[in-house]
């Protein structure tokens, strides 16, 4: 194992424990041996996450949730474990799996950790800057009204000395709040999908090579085509379609505004306009972006042949190029990208 990856599983370790954290008196420790275990199957849990197995991090995070349960539920009256790092890990595991009732029950697991935080830490205030209230709070569903509801509820218990083992009975009583906000669709914005857009976009070239490719994916075979030719010679194909997030429902609403985004991030364009809807927008915002080369692209029968386009995309100042088969579409795609 070398000096980084050393450094990594530290950091995770850190993360999937709240060792050393300074907590009320009535939480107790881990018994040693069976510390070592929660420690190691959290460890794994938290690699099987980043590997991108959310599905077989929920599995390892609910039975462990579920062995500290059932180890606490022995210690004497009055005392508790500290759960909120497994069951902050549990939700990150059912968020990541995107299907709206997996989403819901991920947000309670947040809420149900961001319980344990606030029962257990010394202050509301350091409850509040930990990461199962940071999670919470972007998801804009459970707004600052709830979690203050949560934190007034668990005051009103560690007033009256009877602090539960099971977060659960401190959220019973809001449960109609509660499930409210945690049913409700969740509205995701694309400066929350920027980052990894931006990852993404990294990952596949630098800008002065990358080449959108737009149209309408009922024509998806020429776009194929079109990215296969600008990969051949050495460009980076972009097509809104390939991007991951894209396939995810949540993001559906998104689509157009991340298509602009990658056009936005491009030094070209190819813009295969034989069948013209889904791609005008793109077109029309193409115009704002100076430093874009852009090309429409379209089949015909015969040279000289008035395309089947609208007149709009005919007397915009893009160069136009009509093909009659892929030898003369590979020829025009050179010339565009390599010509100067």
């Amino acid at each position: 194992m070398n000096e980084e990856q050393a450094e990594e599983i530290h950091e995770i370790e850190e993360i999937t424990s709240d060792k050393g954290a300074e907590m009320q008196k009535y939480v107790v420790g881990f018994p040693s041996k069976f510390g070592e275990k929660i420690a190691k199957k959290s460890l794994e849990g938290v690699a099987q996450l980043f590997k991108g197995y959310a599905p077989e991090a929920e599995t390892i995070f609910r039975t462990l949730y579920s062995d500290i349960r059932k180890k606490e539920n022995r210690l004497p009256k009055g005392q508790r474990f500290h759960k909120g790092a497994s069951l902050y890990w549990w939700g990150m595991s059912l968020l990541l799996q995107e299907p709206s009732d997996k989403v819901s029950k991920g947000y309670e697991k947040l809420l149900l950790a961001f319980i344990e935080d606030l029962l257990d830490y010394p202050s509301y205030k350091k409850a509040r800057k930990a990461p199962a209230c940071k999670a919470l709070r972007k998801n804009p569903a459970i707004g600052k009204p709830l979690l203050d509801l949560v934190q007034r509820q668990v005051e009103n218990i560690r007033a009256k000395h009877q602090v539960p083992k099971n977060p659960e009975e401190v959220l019973r009583p809001l449960s109609d709040e509660a499930q409210e906000a945690l049913d409700q669709p969740i509205e995701v914005t694309l400066n929350q999908v920027k980052p990894a857009l931006g990852e993404w976009l990294k990952e596949k070239g630098p800008k002065e090579k990358r080449v959108f490719i737009g149209g309408n994916y009922r024509n998806i075979a020429i776009l194929n085509y079109i990215d296969k030719v600008v990969g051949d010679i050495n460009f980076v194909p972009i097509m809104a379609i390939n991007f991951p997030e894209t396939s995810k429902p949540t993001y559906e609403k998104l689509i157009h505004d991340i298509s602009i985004e990658m056009l936005r991030k491009c030094s070209f364009a190819i813009f295969e306009v034989t069948f013209s809807d889904g791609h005008l927008m793109e077109i029309e915002r193409a115009k704002d972006f100076t430093n874009l080369k852009t090309i429409l692209v379209y089949q015909i029968k015969k040279r000289g042949e008035r395309p089947t386009v609208t007149s709009m995309l005919m007397t915009n100042k893009f160069e136009k190029k009509g093909y009659r088969n892929f030898t003369e579409l590979t020829v025009e795609i050179n010339y565009f990208l390599c010509r100067d």
